[in-house]
């Protein structure tokens, strides 16, 4: 609204919950009906913008990243407020002005001859790339950048400064005419990215106390580019093929009164894509502090000014007197102690638990789009209802809520929540659901293998108070649930897809319970429940195509790499790979049912992917400290630890000589066993024989790629 947010996202967000309500809780495929009347089933397209406008009073960021809220403990809430206790005082000496404060204000005020700050270009006693660029200082003082145009750079410029009492740098970025868009940058649009502007005067790190720009990009302001993080920056789209500048004030005056200093100023740019300065000049001040960019004094400080003293309103001394407790050097060691404290604070912060929370505002209009088109909003306007095929949601005429809706999905005699409920639960327990097709009850879904069962446990289910534990147990504790998935020929093929239930299911384990079977199966397994996502091993390389920022992976420690798959970090569309092997959705919208495959790939990722030669490591160990001395033993432990079974005889003939064939490999090749028993966090027991632990190891890879492994039977 009013230009805040952009319709045609907000649309899309709507439009996106009607899917997924639709889907999960209806069974129906609603989506269609974004753009036209569905072709199959009784929903008109009005029925989808009114379900979409039971979502048109939340507020979001149409695009970017919702803002989570911070949820802090009840210790973090008492180590907030003994800070905020500490700060009070501070921030009540900062508020407050006293004959002191004035007597400085009155002294910096007479320090002011003029408004304009006069600078001084730096002269270079030397001018170096790191990557090869050829800086070249022109008449004036300014420098171009020519000869080779590396991804990345950085400058070091030299200076000697005889004047003392420096108060401020100011790095002026120039277009000019053989840049690329005029530059001031080097990159293919004009811009540059400065990730670090750094000084040091005879060999001491200077420290800035304010950091000005004439103007910065958005989500690239000045201050990041002397923050002493490698990834964050300075730059300045839209503002290219014009002239910008940014000043450094001093915490110290420079330089020294008995003799000349060296000055070093290092300007780090390590964006890639050429991102790098073309043309720009360097140049200090003595005048006295504050030093901003843009000319000095803030413009309505510099009015201020320019009144006579005694012909000053109440309010113009109020403002000139809060403008100069922010510098005042009287106030410099209450700034500093708040400004300690201002960091505690932040750092604590950044500890808070956060959680996404939705929070409702005035509605949006919604329309009905005509063939779903988000720039034509000349169809009619609806309100939140629900599909009229299912029947209505009485409000009393007022205006129907997401409560309303929730309330109507569970009414006892609603026709389809309970049986799509009960159908999910059923699917998970057996690999498929009475009607197949999770996501769609209508004409085009299949029919239920046993509509009477579906409708009496739909029943049970709405009846107990709809108690999933109950649901879970009344099928557990059935004799079709506790048969046996083993299956004679001619049974599998009457009933190849054992629609009519003559045996349990068999089917293979989700993404994330793969991995954690081999985890359990070595002990591995970190069962801790809940807690911040972990990044456990990914190939290096993998994100390399994320821009916007660029990102890389960095693996956690410890017991982050064992918690369960249901922990690991989601970056959307790049999931981690292992799991996108086993058919991972990417979650850019409500999935109902997974895909299920069988790809050599998977068969490649337990045998390669680090976290299984990990857990086939630390399985190994467990099988020579409690299998028993004979391999015959030991490959039986393995069995019943990875399988639950004692090894067939035909898979003894098989594993056995691989193990005599790998423990005489190892014996020879003591760089591989080195290799295999390195892969991983997890400590190597030196207490073991190091060839055998490899060649177990070996054995264990095979287990754990067994289909029986990664398969519930």
């Amino acid at each position: 609204e009013g230009g805040a947010q952009p319709k045609e996202y907000l649309a899309k967000y709507s439009a996106d919950r009607v899917r997924n309500v639709s889907s999960v809780w209806l069974a129906a495929t609603m989506g269609c009906c974004e753009c036209h009347d569905h072709k199959f089933d009784p929903f008109p397209t009005s029925d989808f913008y009114r379900m979409a406008a039971f979502f048109a009073d939340l507020q979001e960021t149409a695009v970017g990243v919702q803002q989570p809220t911070s949820m802090p403990t009840a210790e973090q809430q008492a180590e907030l407020a003994k800070l905020e206790a500490a700060m009070k005082p501070l921030r009540e000496t900062l508020d407050r002005q006293t004959p002191e404060l004035d007597a400085g204000l009155a002294k910096w005020e007479a320090s002011l001859t003029e408004q304009k700050t006069p600078w001084e270009t730096l002269r270079l006693v030397q001018a170096n790339s790191k990557n090869g660029t050829v800086l070249t200082v022109l008449d004036d003082g300014a420098i171009v950048a020519e000869g080779g145009n590396p991804a990345s750079d950085v400058y070091t410029l030299t200076v000697e400064i005889e004047q003392p009492a420096v108060t401020a740098l100011r790095l002026d970025v120039l277009p000019d005419d053989s840049l690329p868009a005029k530059g001031p940058g080097r990159a293919g649009n004009g811009n540059f990215v400065l990730n670090e502007f750094a000084a040091t005067i005879d060999g001491k790190p200077v420290e800035w106390s304010s950091i000005t720009a004439t103007h910065s990009q958005d989500n690239w302001p000045v201050e990041a580019s002397a923050d002493g993080k490698p990834k964050t920056a300075w730059a300045i789209l839209p503002q290219t093929g014009k002239e910008n500048h940014a000043v450094y004030e001093s915490k110290e005056d420079l330089g020294r009164g008995d003799g000349k200093a060296t000055l070093v100023v290092t300007m780090t740019q390590n964006y890639g894509g050429q991102h790098t300065l073309g043309k720009f000049r360097v140049s200090a001040t003595r005048s006295p502090r504050p030093v901003r960019a843009g000319g000095g004094l803030p413009p309505e400080i510099a009015e201020v000014i320019a009144v006579p003293p005694d012909e000053r309103s109440d309010e113009q001394k109020e403002k000139l007197a809060v403008y100069y407790r922010t510098f005042a050097p009287e106030l410099a060691s209450v700034r500093e102690e708040l400004a300690a404290l201002e960091e505690k604070k932040k750092k604590l912060e950044a500890t808070f638990p956060t959680l996404l929370i939705s929070v409702s505002v005035p509605p949006r209009e919604i329309r009905i789009l005509p063939r779903g088109n988000w720039l034509d909003d000349s169809g009619p306007v609806v309100q939140p209802a629900a599909p009229e095929v299912l029947g209505r949601i009485e409000t009393e005429k007022q205006r129907a809520t997401r409560l309303d809706l929730a309330e109507w999905l569970v009414q006892p005699d609603h026709p389809l929540t309970s049986r799509v409920f009960v159908n999910r639960v059923w699917a998970l327990m057996f690999g498929r659901g009475l009607v197949t097709t999770l996501d769609d009850f209508g004409a085009q879904g299949d029919w239920p293998s046993h509509p009477e069962l579906l409708d009496w446990l739909a029943v049970e289910f709405a009846e107990s108070g709809w108690d999933v534990k109950e649901l879970v147990k009344l099928i557990a504790m059935s004799h079709t649930y506790r048969q046996s998935s083993a299956a004679s020929p001619e049974l599998r093929e009457r009933d190849p897809a054992n629609r009519f239930l003559a045996r349990q299911g068999r089917f293979r384990l989700p993404a994330e319970v793969v991995r954690d079977n081999a985890l359990a199966a070595s002990d591995l397994l970190v069962r801790k429940i809940g807690g911040p996502s972990v990044k456990p091993y990914q190939p290096k390389g993998y994100w390399k195509h994320l821009n916007f920022p660029t990102r890389e992976w960095q693996n956690d420690e410890g017991e982050a790499l064992y918690r369960r798959g249901l922990y690991t970090f989601w970056c959307r569309t790049f999931l981690h790979p292992s799991m996108l092997a086993f058919d991972a959705p990417t979650r850019e919208e409500c999935t109902v049912s997974r895909n299920q495959s069988n790809t050599p790939q998977q068969a490649l990722v337990l045998l390669n992917d680090p976290i299984y030669v990990e857990a086939s490591r630390v399985l190994a160990a467990r099988v020579l400290r409690e299998g028993g001395d004979a391999p015959e033993s030991r490959l039986a432990f393995a069995f019943r630890e990875a399988l639950q079974r004692e090894p067939r005889p035909e898979e003894a003939e098989v594993l056995l000589p691989l193990y005599e064939r790998h423990l005489a490999h190892y014996q020879s090749e003591s760089a591989d066993v080195k290799k295999l028993l390195d892969v991983g966090e997890y400590s190597t027991p030196a207490d073991l024989p190091a060839a055998e632990l490899a060649a177990w190891t070996s054995v264990a890879r095979v287990i754990l790629n067994l289909h029986e492994m990664i398969m519930r039977y």
